[in-house]
């Protein structure tokens, strides 16, 4: 299946999603906050409207500002995915933009994605509010960026050992091994503060695998869902709702 037909079946799904009984309310609340809104009656008129006003869109503003805003307030998983929908224009955008950076363009569409989900959680909604689109199309990208970034970095440290060069590593096997070492209790720390969180009833034992597999060792969602078989809509959500009770926790005891 080709990339861009797995993500208009994502699309579907999620619009399917929308149709459900709990995002009713969600859309009257909406047509509150935007008034352009009133004339569709279904979120997936909402989802039409938005595709078809293109980029210079106020209302499109609207709505993002108020499904960032109410899920940064709540961690209602609803708003995201209202957020997700309202915002898919730019992340198919931002997917074929940054094409160079990744040419498996699966993998480049999950980590744009989970990039705007990151970004959901933490833009600052009250001094962007006005220009909420570019500016979370602008740090979106960002995102992304930096996480390739880290990648390349990698890569290139990797390529950088050849074997011919092993005899000459030889003398500096204690500065690897502190620094795997370190690496390893930094590893362990924010493992024991996930069993912290596990422990007082936060998180499930789901969750605390989750975070363990992605936050701790690196692993990608996406790799995560091939290793458990999961869905990777679902899984990301998953995190991402994880990831906001632990923010919450961890702003209350500051």
């Amino acid at each position: 299946m080709s990339s861009s037909v797995s993500r208009e079946r994502e699309f579907a799904q999620l619009r399917c999603e929308l149709r459900g009984e709990p995002y009713q309310e969600l859309l009257t609340a909406a047509q509150g906050e935007v008034p352009a809104l009133q004339q569709c009656h279904t979120w997936d008129q909402v989802a039409d409207f938005i595709v078809a006003a293109g980029t210079d869109n106020p209302d499109r503003d609207g709505l993002l500002r108020l499904a960032v805003a109410t899920y940064q307030c709540h961690s209602d998983h609803r708003w995201l995915t209202v957020a997700l929908m309202a915002f898919w224009p730019a992340m198919e955008s931002i997917h074929r933009r940054k094409r160079k950076w990744d040419r498996d363009p699966d993998q480049r569409w999950q980590n744009t994605v989970w990039s705007f989900i990151q970004t959901v959680s933490t833009v600052d909604v009250a001094c962007h509010g006005e220009r909420i689109f570019e500016k979370l199309y602008a740090e979106t990208s960002r995102r992304l960026y930096r996480d390739y970034e880290r990648q390349w970095l990698h890569q290139r440290r990797e390529a950088a050992t050849v074997p011919a060069d092993l005899p000459d590593l030889a003398g500096a096997a204690e500065p690897d091994d502190s620094a795997a070492e370190a690496l390893h209790e930094a590893q362990r720390q924010r493992a024991r503060a996930l069993r912290a969180h596990l422990a007082a009833g936060r998180i499930t034992e789901a969750d605390y695998q989750l975070l363990v597999e992605t936050r701790v060792h690196g692993k990608s969602v996406a790799d995560y869902c091939r290793k458990t078989g999961l869905s990777y809509a679902a899984t990301r959500k998953r995190r991402a709702r994880v990831e906001a009770a632990i923010r919450d926790r961890e702003k209350k005891t500051q």
